[in-house]
């Protein structure tokens, strides 16, 4: 019944639908904190 295929399938379904989304929006909070940072020093 919980064979290593089914772990592994669900693995890479994990990986797929968190760990892209999460990546992603990391990477953009990121470059929103940079250009507020570089905002506040011109200002």
């Amino acid at each position: 019944m919980y064979s290593p295929a089914l772990y592994a399938s669900c693995t890479v379904g994990d990986i797929l639908s968190c760990g892209l989304t999460d990546m992603a929006v990391t990477l953009l909070d990121l470059v929103k904190c940079n250009m507020q940072v570089t905002f506040a020093q011109i200002w």
